[in-house]
């Protein structure tokens, strides 16, 4: 089966289930964080033939690395209603044990498309809208300025007037109606997606005085401009 991990209300990541289905994608489900952490059964681990996971959720259904081929991860947070069980002074250790499950659950998993969990997050690598800027820089891409006054991080050149146009990186290739005919931008974004090293992302534009200035980007995408040709694209790789 193929598997999309996502948080609970996560409108993108229905949208993308359903966006596969109508297009012939069977054995697909969609597992809830929530379903994760309050499974009837959980383990994992490493064998000598290498990793393992087994899971039944709380609707009997069963997911081990025998049963899964492909999947897609959305989760960038656990629910935090599990630690309410526990006294307040072992809730943080709880907290990191289970990041720590997970972390090294989403790693294991087969055949992933999207995105493998880290020290720095649960789906890709976290980053603050600096790292994103200096990351945009160095591909290439016109960015807004940014200022640094009192601790504080002040955009200097945005208002939310200024339209927003969303650019899907996936697979090594960059979707959304603003690089039509845009051969210099497609080419940053490329190398904005190779540098993040994340396996899918969407990169945030604002258009001031008819220029194009990249804001920022997020690893869970709501894939407002995906359209078909990206889920044309992800479906031959199901």
């Amino acid at each position: 089966m193929t598997c999309i991990f996502l948080n609970t209300n996560d409108k993108a990541g229905t949208w993308l289930y359903g966006a596969l289905k109508k297009k012939g994608v069977d054995n697909l489900v969609m597992i809830a964080a929530e379903e994760l952490v309050y499974a009837q059964q959980f383990s994992c681990g490493m064998e000598d033939d290498g990793s393992y996971f087994s899971i039944r959720l709380q609707n009997g259904l069963e997911i081990t690395n025998q049963s899964v081929h492909t999947t897609v991860n959305r989760i960038n947070f656990l629910p935090e209603a599990i630690t309410s069980r526990f006294k307040p002074s072992d809730r943080s250790y709880v907290t990191q044990e289970q990041m720590a499950t997970f972390t090294f659950l989403f790693n294991i998993l087969p055949g992933q498309l999207f995105n493998t969990s880290s020290g720095r997050g649960l789906n890709g690598q976290y980053r603050s809208q600096w790292e994103w800027l200096q990351l945009a820089k160095q591909a290439g891409l016109t960015t807004i300025e940014m200022a640094y006054e009192n601790y504080q991080l002040y955009q200097t050149t945005l208002t939310e007037v200024n339209p927003l146009v969303p650019v899907l990186y996936f697979n090594g290739k960059c979707f959304g109606r603003s690089i039509i005919n845009n051969d210099h931008l497609y080419t940053c974004c490329q190398q904005l997606g190779a540098l993040s090293t994340d396996r899918i992302i969407e990169m945030y534009f604002r258009v001031v005085n008819q220029t194009l200035l990249f804001t920022g980007a997020s690893t869970v995408p709501a894939f407002q401009e995906a359209g078909d040709d990206f889920i044309n694209e992800l479906k031959e790789l199901l």
